[in-house]
């Protein structure tokens, strides 16, 4: 090989080495999203999603496994209350600037009946096609997770790790959250890992 390609080689090598980590997703942290979500009141967190598994409101069990490989929000809300029912049309809206098959709302409902449950979800126009809707009739999910105040909402990596958690309720339609998610979406993140 002539002494003069070597140079030209090892260059392009780098350039194709940068390229590559610039366009692959890397899951890696990147303080940008962590800054990100704290600024947008998130707390960012690490650890593995607690498994459960809870009735759809005709009887279907979901597990929150059935939802590898896709970003869950798991928000724990009641019909009862008022910062949940200001919160339901926005976090409606953000489900359905996204798609099923990369993005799902998982809404752990604690109120006391099914029929509370159905109500308010005609009274909100939210169809299944929007969120998945459980029944945590018991509060053993929520208790678990330990929400303490509704709503609550749990961001659940593709790989099944939580990355973060807002308390009250949020307006998910803002610019801010929306770009967020699209870079969780197209890039993946997870917490530094000591």
């Amino acid at each position: 090989m002539p002494r003069a390609l070597k140079p030209i080689l090892l260059l392009l090598a780098l350039i194709s080495a940068a390229a590559l980590v610039l366009i692959v997703p890397t899951r890696q942290y990147d303080v940008r999203v962590s800054r990100s979500l704290a600024d947008l009141g998130f707390e960012v967190r690490d650890h593995a999603a607690f498994p459960f598994e809870l009735e759809r409101l005709d009887g279907t069990p979901v597990r929150l496994e059935n939802f590898q490989g896709r970003w869950v929000l798991v928000n724990f809300w009641a019909s009862w209350c008022e910062p949940c029912r200001d919160e339901m049309p926005s976090m409606r809206e953000f489900a359905r600037s996204f798609s099923g098959d990369r993005l799902r709302l998982l809404a752990v409902s604690l109120d006391e009946n099914d029929t509370e449950i159905r109500n308010f979800l005609i009274e909100q126009g939210i169809t299944p096609e929007d969120f998945v809707v459980v029944h945590d009739k018991d509060g053993a999910v929520s208790a678990r997770y330990g929400s303490r105040l509704l709503p609550e909402t749990w961001i659940v990596d593709p790989d099944g790790y939580v990355v973060g958690r807002v308390q009250g309720a949020v307006d998910w339609t803002r610019p801010a959250i929306l770009e967020l998610f699209e870079v969780l979406l197209r890039d993946g993140w997870r917490a530094r890992r000591s």
